[in-house]
């Protein structure tokens, strides 16, 4: 399986102390097996680095709009580094550090103009990942994506990859629904699904999405195919899945 995918508006202090994020959600191990009360969870996907393979296309739109201002280019290695809090934090970073506003304002809208009309180029789901979700529907499973994309392209990648087998998409809405890590995506999700925390796992392949799971008070599952080394992600207290069908461990 391919291993694919501080700002303003980013969360440095996530960084200070990795184990200090899950205390008593750090571990499914107190999950009974089958779910809370021995019923099947529902599952709240991570989008990008999760479910889809969105590097190449997010790539090219990243360095297509530095080239329209003659800036530096960005490598594939550090696009992936960069993913997982949205579009505005992605440029941000891309960007060279004495960049101003006005140039990250045109870049941003010059790449989500690229983006908007190639995000379908080499977009996939990861190896997996449509047995997982066809095996989760036939169990009647519930689930959900949240991504940190906006609303309306979440929407059209869940169409067009998984229009029944993923339940709803939920995808950035300011103001009233924030980007992760804040929980507002999670929690509208179970609200839409009719489900409790104590029923629901987050799956997702960052460290904004163990924080997200950590500030909606469910437990995460990360996974190690998606924007993340797995190595990173060992130095949080979460279960690590190296393919989609060892969901089935906690389940």
């Amino acid at each position: 399986m391919k291993n694919e995918k501080c700002h303003p508006d980013g969360n440095s202090s996530l960084f200070t102390s990795h184990s200090s994020l899950f205390t008593s959600h750090s571990s499914l191990s107190s999950l009974p097996l089958g779910g809370a009360g021995g019923g099947l969870p529902s599952l709240i996907f991570d989008l990008d680095g999760t479910l889809l393979d969105t590097l190449d296309d997010l790539w090219a739109s990243v360095n297509h709009a530095l080239a329209s201002f003659s800036l530096p280019l960005r490598s594939r290695t550090e696009v992936r580094q960069f993913l997982g809090n949205g579009a505005k934090v992605l440029i941000h970073k891309s960007l060279p550090e004495d960049s101003d506003k006005t140039l990250e304002e045109q870049v941003l809208s010059t790449f989500r103009q690229h983006y908007l009309l190639h995000s379908l180029d080499q977009t996939h789901p990861y190896e997996g990942i449509i047995p997982l979700l066809q095996q989760c529907k036939a169990l009647g499973l519930k689930t959900a994506i949240v991504s940190n994309k906006p609303h309306a392209a979440v929407q059209e990648l869940h169409q067009h990859f998984f229009p029944t087998l993923i339940d709803l998409a939920i995808g950035e809405q300011q103001p009233n629904i924030r980007r992760k890590p804040n929980p507002d995506m999670v929690l509208k999700a179970m609200e839409q699904l009719e489900v409790s925390p104590d029923s629901c796992i987050y799956i997702g392949d960052s460290e904004v999405d163990i924080e997200t799971a950590q500030n909606a008070h469910i437990p995460c599952i990360a996974v190690s195919w998606g924007f993340r080394d797995k190595s990173f992600l060992q130095s949080f207290s979460v279960p690590i899945i190296d393919s989609p069908k060892e969901i089935w461990q906690y389940i």
